[in-house]
């Protein structure tokens, strides 16, 4: 399971007009960081020495008990976080 696809994927269907396999890589990176920043807060992972391997594990677990649910979070998660995303972009052109 690769968290970047899943968001590609999502992000995707959220936003057709985005090319984040090209032009707009840029925003799918921040998007793959500020979600795996977003985990480890909210599973208290922050400041410990082995949260990436421990978050991964999470993620894997919660994906692989139930796949549908992780899926339709993300797809919450994307939403939310593109609307977010389009207020910093409009703040700093404007």
């Amino acid at each position: 399971m690769n968290i970047q696809m899943l968001l590609s994927k999502k992000v995707k269907e959220a936003e057709p007009t985005l090319d984040v396999s090209g032009s707009d890589r840029k925003i799918l990176q921040v998007a793959c960081q500020d979600f795996t920043n977003y985990l480890k807060v909210h599973w208290n992972l922050t400041g410990k020495e082995e949260s990436n391997l421990e978050l991964t594990e999470k993620i894997e677990q919660f994906y692989k008990k139930d796949c549908v649910e992780f899926e339709e979070f993300l797809a919450i998660w994307v939403g939310m976080w593109l609307k977010k995303w389009k207020q910093r972009v409009k703040l700093i052109i404007g």
